[in-house]
């Protein structure tokens, strides 16, 4: 009786710590994706915001250079705090 209550024990703490893992894995991955997310937004909206004044495109180009300025300002701004300190 005893054996088979330890056997049960061990094996929900087998599962709990299998879903740690797999929790922690997961919030890796949605870091890893945000992180690259954060980096080349500024990039990609510029780039739209050139594409769109090549093509003549008033309208994307204010919103895309709109959205680089919003995006990369706070980038900026943390990476020069980051080098004073």
């Amino acid at each position: 009786m005893a054996e088979k209550s330890l056997d049960v024990e061990i094996s929900d703490r087998k599962a709990a710590t299998a879903m740690e893992a797999a929790d922690h894995k997961a919030e890796n991955l949605s870091m890893l994706i945000t992180s690259v997310a954060f980096s080349f937004l500024p990039w990609m909206a510029f780039g739209a915001a050139i594409v769109c004044a090549a093509f003549g495109n008033n309208v994307g180009t204010f919103i895309g250079s709109i959205v680089g300025v919003f995006s990369a300002g706070p980038q900026l701004i943390d990476a020069v705090k980051r080098k004073r300190k």
